[in-house]
């Protein structure tokens, strides 16, 4: 029995010592091939101390959004196909594809 007690704490100790696994699957995985808007943190933009909406899309003409389908969603962040505009007033369209890390999303709206 003394040759046991010793041995709790130490088993205790190495179960509860697990780190924990991170998640296998994409956050935004389900939306693949979704029309979203993505907007951005606004301290990953600079604009930290301006205080607005989270679904604003344009901060003193400049854009904090962008639309487009999401072509694939990885555990560290998305690529989305996007057809935007460069400043507020333009008419014409441009189309790129973004690769978007997860630190920078605020939050995502689907289009659904």
């Amino acid at each position: 029995m003394k040759l046991i007690l010793p041995l709790f704490p130490l088993v205790f100790l190495l179960t509860g010592c697990r780190e924990q696994t991170p998640p296998k699957v994409a956050a935004l995985e389900q939306w693949e091939g979704s029309e979203v808007t993505v907007y951005f943190r606004r301290d990953m933009l600079g604009a930290a101390g301006s205080p607005i909406a989270p679904t604003s899309t344009w901060l003193n003409n400049t854009k904090v959004s962008l639309d487009g389908k999401i072509m694939e969603a990885r555990l560290d962040g998305v690529f989305l196909d996007s057809h935007y505009k460069v400043n507020s007033g333009d008419t014409d369209l441009r189309h790129s594809v973004f690769w978007i890390p997860n630190e920078s999303i605020l939050t995502v709206e689907s289009k659904k």
